[in-house]
């Protein structure tokens, strides 16, 4: 299953990089993966990408995708993760993917 959002908190780009990457890595029963990271200057601002996977007990691998930039004028987080549930000897969706999302939101919010 794949999960979205996009979200506006009030930390800075790099407030946000920390607290993302801490979440994806460290948090929950098992050891996250930084798969990739890079930037991307442009006029309006660096644009930062960030691919990490984590392990869910019964689920599988989620696929977390971070990407950060102040393009509209203010610090904007796009968050994507799927891939638990969506085959690899998974038969249904046991919401890890919603999961990680939310783990990230609430890290975000703290």
């Amino acid at each position: 299953m794949n999960e979205t959002v996009t979200l506006y908190p009030e930390l800075t780009l790099e407030e946000c990089q920390q607290r993302i990457s801490k979440t994806a890595v460290c948090s929950g029963f098992s050891q996250g993966l930084e798969v990739d990271r890079y930037t991307v200057d442009t006029p309006a601002g660096p644009v930062l990408v960030l691919v990490f996977d984590k392990f869910f007990m019964r689920s599988g691998t989620v696929t977390l995708s971070a990407v950060l930039d102040t393009v509209e004028g203010r610090l904007r987080v796009h968050l994507s993760a799927s891939g638990a549930g969506d085959g690899g000897g998974y038969d249904r969706d046991l919401g890890a993917a919603k999961k990680m999302i939310q783990m990230v939101e609430d890290a975000l919010r703290s």
